[in-house]
């Protein structure tokens, strides 16, 4: 079973590349990663893991 770590990062990229595919702004896709990232269920998973920030790839 993957860990929770992987499941998050999965799924967070997964999330990033719709929310750029759906022709958000870069300030709006930062935006919604910081909510994700301060989310009590991702604390413990999220806080200190680089895959939890932005790639600088935005359009």
């Amino acid at each position: 079973m993957p860990s929770p770590e992987l499941i998050f990062k999965q799924n967070y990229q997964s999330h990033l590349k719709h929310l750029k595919l759906k022709g958000l702004r870069p300030k709006t896709i930062e935006a919604y990663s910081r909510v994700l990232k301060s989310s009590p269920l991702t604390k413990g998973v999220a806080q200190d893991n680089a895959f939890c920030q932005p790639s600088g790839n935005e359009a």
